[in-house]
């Protein structure tokens, strides 16, 4: 069974190698997950118990506060928020993705885009982009990030992150990925928000919170 479900995988990729994020994320969630087993998968958002924990302690949820889990995929992060009881929004670019995830969690779903957050000013007091915004083709990072700091209330904190180094690069099958440099990427930061700081989960991998 995992040879066959490998085998379907690398297909999959080779069909849709340099077409857009959304349309591979559907084909997956049809063909590989169910409801029950999504929050277990790899690759489907906060499944690592390590990194749980550490985001958990950056977010600082408290009772009260609106949270916006974007890309929540299998949804690791609501299910934080669930732990916490505080309300909480998801948003996931796939369809598919978004309605079966849906289905295994109480909290409301849509099928957004990062770029136009179907959302009002200053609504969330806590933003959670995790393993995201590699997926965004390069000329629209910074309009994420202005999208993810507009519906953001004052005060909150975003957390972004998941991003792969360049200095880690490595074939990802011809797909539309953006690669970050830290020094890039807290210039493209600097210009959206007063406050840039990076975190260390220990992988290699760029996080941060913006402020």
């Amino acid at each position: 069974m995992k040879l066959l479900r490998w085998i379907k995988k690398f297909f999959l990729f080779c069909y849709y190698r340099g077409k857009y994020w959304p349309k591979i994320w559907d084909q997956r969630a049809i063909m590989e997950y169910s409801a029950k087993e999504l929050h277990k998968c790899r690759g489907l958002g906060l499944t690592h118990p390590e990194i749980r924990d550490a985001v958990k302690q950056i977010l600082d949820l408290k009772l009260g506060e609106l949270v916006l889990d974007i890309g929540c995929g299998g949804g690791g992060g609501l299910k934080l928020c669930d732990e916490e009881k505080v309300p909480a929004v998801g948003i996931d670019f796939s369809y598919e993705m978004a309605r079966l995830t849906k289905n295994a969690i109480h909290y409301p779903i849509l099928n957004a885009d990062i770029r136009y957050l179907p959302f009002r000013h200053g609504v969330f007091q806590k933003i959670i982009c995790h393993g995201v915004l590699h997926y965004v083709p390069s000329k629209d990072i910074e309009l994420a990030l202005r999208e993810m700091v507009r519906v953001l209330s004052p005060g909150g904190l975003i957390f972004i992150g998941d991003l792969p180094k360049k200095s880690a690069k490595r074939n990802w099958w011809g797909f539309q990925t953006t690669f970050f440099a830290r020094e890039e990427l807290e210039n493209l930061a600097r210009r959206v928000s007063k406050r840039i700081e990076f975190v260390n989960l220990g992988r290699n991998t760029l996080d941060f919170i913006l402020k």
